[in-house]
């Protein structure tokens, strides 16, 4: 897990540094991720890995290495990724940020947001971003 929040981390930067360099053109910035992503994965000796960019400019996704090395089936796009933890920070200074900006209120509601949330009538943004909702853990439920 830490070899792919360094990773992360490393792929971040770049995007965030890239961005405010407005000499770089978007396909070279995309160039530059998917050259930097490449090395990350040949560094850390990483099976596959991916990235992806939405901005106004335009969405771009791009995968390097194996799903499956036994049956060396390449990494898609429409593969799924458990990043699990890594998102919780960045999850919480989303909404920080909204709250910052008055767009939202910790008190308010799930279900104001976001319907079919179990107890989402309940439930606050404010417990669900210190992990006190006493939702089920979503691993635990089947896909169907």
């Amino acid at each position: 897990m830490v070899k792919l929040r360094v990773i992360f981390f490393l792929l971040l930067s770049l995007v965030l540094s890239s961005g405010t360099e407005a000499a770089s053109s978007w396909p070279e910035q995309k160039r530059q991720l998917a050259t930097a992503l490449d090395a990350a994965v040949k560094q850390y000796d990483l099976p596959g890995a991916a990235i992806g960019v939405w901005t106004p400019r335009g969405n771009w996704v791009v995968t390097t290495g194996y799903a499956d090395l036994a049956a060396r089936r390449p990494l898609r796009r429409n593969d799924r990724f458990g990043i699990r933890s890594v998102t919780k920070s960045f999850t919480v200074t989303v909404i920080l940020q909204l709250v910052a900006k008055g767009r939202l209120r910790l008190d308010d509601k799930v279900g104001k947001y976001v319907s079919g949330v179990p107890n989402g009538h309940l439930i606050t943004i404010r417990q669900l971003a210190n992990m006190t909702s006493g939702l089920i853990d979503y691993s635990r439920v089947d896909d169907s």
